[in-house]
């Protein structure tokens, strides 16, 4: 049986093995230290050989002394806070290491007050981005209706215009001299005159329809508010995220207390969930939206309520090591980045090459007198310019490939540490912050450059406040 067992678990019989022997010799070991102290204490004592003379020993001098000593240092080295390593031993030292690190700086597990505290979080986190997504959606389907009116608007006002019989340009035409050229224009002439062939009021009152329902569809954007909704929710969500991690690996403010049993890390996440709420709803509108309202369970993605996670998953609220927050938080924002990046590249080089074909195909027909061809396209092109600059591919694509290459920087510093190194409290506070900085100042730089556009567009709110309680906030996680 034993024999068996041994080729079974070969570790685990070694470890309980020492762990008897160490048990087993601990008194024996507590009892040579105190009497090779007093030994040492009764060779220093001056008037030792006056002592001897007279036959006394340090035995009898320190007997008490010794037996006290023998049993206080026997509970110290039995004490589960008391570890050995064998310096021979380098595996089993660095084993060591990492488990003083985690007992020095995370709690074996989230007490019930942070388990209850990080629920509320993640459920505001998953409600704050279910409400993103939905004004994303609904800022950039209003947007693109704008752009279609306004288009629309130009066409129907252009035709309006050209709503004339068509002898006179026809003449024109013939005057180019070129037989070729009217032959090649026959084709755009005909679906013009088609297209001219109704009577100029219906165009004017088709302009008119038109631009009601753009004048509508803007009061109903202002109304909503979408933009400035998505952004700071979104936002708002980041910042609410850096909070959890920081708390899950206690640093900054959610760092252990040396006290055992203080519960400064969950007075600490409590605070700073209240002043989240508190600076989300005092940014914007959000007060008359529906953010405050109960919400499905399927809105809920991190089974802080109810769900079963697979295995080899991050359960949203554990105390993390330094090295499982690389893996479960550098590693996936760098991934997040290296995909996005060559599509909003390559959107960007569409968008650029559709506004110099519009370019070239609007000084060709302007050349050959082709108004409405002209009109079209150009407002094609302005359509186009706008979508660009309200989607901002170009300075996403800079911030991404900044914040990448910072975040592969600070990947690149943590693997060239030493386990020593790695197990410093100072060195590990240097790596969660400057991570969660990186990440907050990519979101920030994205709030700030809608704050100047809204500035700029004279929007009556002020986002520039909003900006501010970013900052704050990324300031709060280094406090």
């Amino acid at each position: 049986m034993r024999p068996a067992l041994a080729a079974a678990h070969p570790m685990a019989l070694q470890y309980a093995h020492d762990t008897y022997l160490a048990a087993a010799w601990m008194p024996q070991v507590a009892v040579w230290i105190a009497d090779k102290y007093f030994q040492d204490a009764w060779q220093l004592l001056p008037d030792r050989e006056t002592r001897e003379q007279t036959g006394q020993t340090y035995q009898d001098l320190y007997r008490d002394r010794s037996t006290a000593m023998a049993a206080i240092t026997s509970t110290i080295l039995s004490s589960p806070n008391v570890h050995h390593v064998n310096l021979d031993d380098e595996d089993g030292s660095k084993k060591l290491v990492d488990q003083l690190v985690r007992l020095d700086r995370l709690p074996r597990e989230t007490p019930i007050e942070g388990l209850l505290l990080m629920q509320e979080a993640w459920c505001a986190y998953d409600v704050a981005m279910h409400l993103a997504d939905r004004y994303k959606g609904i800022s950039k389907l209003i947007f693109f209706l704008q752009l279609l009116l306004i288009f629309a608007v130009m066409v129907a006002t252009a035709l309006a215009a050209l709503s004339c019989p068509w002898a006179g340009e026809g003449e024109a035409h013939r005057q180019l001299g070129s037989m070729e050229l009217a032959a090649a224009t026959s084709t755009s002439l005909n679906l013009l005159h088609s297209m001219t062939s109704m009577p100029r009021a219906s165009y004017v009152n088709i302009a008119f329809i038109l631009s009601a329902f753009a004048s509508v569809l803007i009061s109903v954007d202002s109304v909503i508010n979408a933009k400035l909704r998505w952004r700071q929710l979104r936002n708002g969500a980041g910042t609410l995220e850096s909070y959890l991690w920081c708390y899950r690996t206690r640093v900054g403010s959610f760092e252990l207390d040396q006290n055992s049993d203080s519960r400064s890390s969950e007075l600490a996440l409590c605070n700073a969930l209240i002043r989240w709420r508190q600076e989300i709803v005092s940014g914007g509108d959000l007060q008359v939206s529906g953010f405050g309202q109960a919400y499905p369970e399927y809105i809920y993605k991190h089974a802080q309520n109810t769900g079963i996670l697979p295995d080899g998953e991050d359960d949203h609220h554990s105390p993390v090591q330094p090295q499982k927050y690389v893996d479960l938080r550098i590693i996936p924002s760098i991934a997040f980045y290296q995909d996005r990046i060559p599509k909003y590249a390559m959107v960007r080089y569409v968008l650029r090459m559709m506004l110099l074909t519009s370019t070239g195909l609007s000084t060709m027909c302007a050349h050959y007198q082709l108004i409405m061809p002209v009109v079209i396209i150009t407002g094609f092109a302005g359509a186009v310019t706008s979508w660009q600059e309200f989607a901002d591919v170009s300075r996403k694509t800079e911030r991404y490939t900044r914040a990448m290459f910072q975040l592969q920087n600070m990947l690149s510093w943590w693997k060239s540490l030493s386990e020593v190194e790695r197990a410093s409290k100072e060195i590990i506070s240097q790596l969660i912050h400057t991570s969660e900085g990186i990440i907050s100042e990519e979101r920030v730089a994205w709030v700030s450059t809608a704050s100047k556009q809204v500035e700029e567009n004279g929007s009556p709110s002020s986002p520039s406040k909003k900006s501010t309680k970013a900052r704050r906030g990324d300031e709060d996680l280094n406090a």
